[in-house]
């Protein structure tokens, strides 16, 4: 170190001391972009499984910017019922039956039709009573006959 000054030597150690405070990104080739947030840009729901009468189906869409996607549920569209159908007709003492089927699944659902009960009529005397005897009257059923 004879060939170098003190001053020399003192500028190097002034040099190398500066550099040491230049921080490391000034030396980067571009500048690191700050990403800006944005929100979504989604695209059109498309049916993934579609829903039945009893199950839920699904949808899914994509947003066009990021390519994130989201999944939700389609709720489960109920039975369609159709008419009732009398499989067996009620009597005045037997319960019925009905049935109806879903229009979308044939599910079926069958459902009772309470016994409808006598219809009396009038009563008709048969025997009148007399002092020393019980008179009898009967009616019948206006719908099956039976009598009482």
């Amino acid at each position: 170190m004879k060939h170098f000054g003190k001053s020399a030597i003192a500028m190097l150690l002034v040099l190398v001391f500066m550099v040491g405070l230049i921080p490391t990104s000034a030396f980067a080739s571009e500048p690191e972009a700050a990403e800006a947030h944005t929100e979504h840009s989604w695209d059109d729901w498309v049916v993934t499984e579609e829903p039945s009468c009893t199950e839920a189906g699904s949808k899914t869409r994509s947003c066009t910017a990021c390519g994130e996607t989201e999944t939700a549920a389609i709720p489960a569209a109920g039975h369609s019922w159709g008419d009732w159908d009398v499989t067996a007709e009620a009597t005045c003492t037997e319960a019925g039956s009905k049935t109806r089927s879903c229009t979308a699944c044939g599910e079926t659902e069958t459902a009772a039709i309470p016994a409808a009960g006598h219809s009396w009529g009038d009563w008709d005397v048969t025997a009148e009573a007399t002092c020393t005897e019980a008179g009898s009257k009967t009616r019948s059923c206006t719908a099956c006959g039976e009598t009482e």
